[in-house]
């Protein structure tokens, strides 16, 4: 399974205190400014970190798909929205033998605003992202560095036998605002390399 942070965690934490502060900050000086009796600051504070947090668990959980359909530019500010099921073309060249082959498969991506996870399955195997990196080309368009571990559904099945490896993936629609295909190339530790390409279903 794919753990990863779509935005820094520091960075978050970060945000996240300069906006409770200025939220604060507003809320103070309106009711200083009208002068409302018998609300003392505590409560004050007290009743905006409530709201902030229903607010901020919102948002993190599922809202923030919303605000992405909402600002759509914020697919390349930020991070693509890649939730979803994607048909799965995998180019493999076995280094050994020096053959190749194509199999074909289905990815599940479920993703918030803080993490990502990604599963593979073929007919003869599934694959766990381990570990990843999201980055951003210079030209803008987001990729995924990362590491998974595959395992064999067909005991029998030595040639397909469980591996891990590791992939970079682009987004190559990007510019168009698509983000309905990832593409790149991995390797693994049995000595095979290939690549990958996801559409997005």
């Amino acid at each position: 399974m794919l753990i990863i942070n779509v935005i820094p965690l520091s960075k978050l934490i970060v945000a996240l205190a300069v906006v409770y502060s200025i939220i604060v900050m507003v809320i103070t000086a309106i009711v200083s400014f009208f002068d409302v009796s018998g609300i003392s600051n505590f409560r004050i504070i007290f009743s905006i970190s409530a709201l902030f947090e229903v607010s901020l668990i919102f948002i993190l959980s599922k809202g923030w798909r919303k605000i992405w359909i909402k600002i759509p530019s914020l697919n390349k500010w930020v991070s693509p929205d890649l939730n979803g099921n994607w048909e799965v073309e995998i180019m493999s060249t076995w280094k050994g033998a020096g053959s190749e082959g194509i199999i074909k498969g289905k990815a599940t991506i479920q993703q918030t605003i803080l993490k990502l996870t990604v599963n593979v399955k073929t007919d003869n195997s599934r694959s766990f992202t381990l570990v990843a990196s999201p980055f951003k080309m210079m030209d803008g368009i987001p990729g995924l560095h990362y590491m998974y571990e595959s395992e064999t559904i067909l005991s029998n099945d030595v040639e397909n036998e469980g591996h891990k490896g590791a992939a970079t993936l682009y987004s190559d629609d990007c510019i168009q605002g698509d983000f309905s295909c990832l593409s790149g190339n991995y390797f693994t530790n049995r000595n095979t390399s290939g690549s990958f390409i996801f559409n997005k279903t």
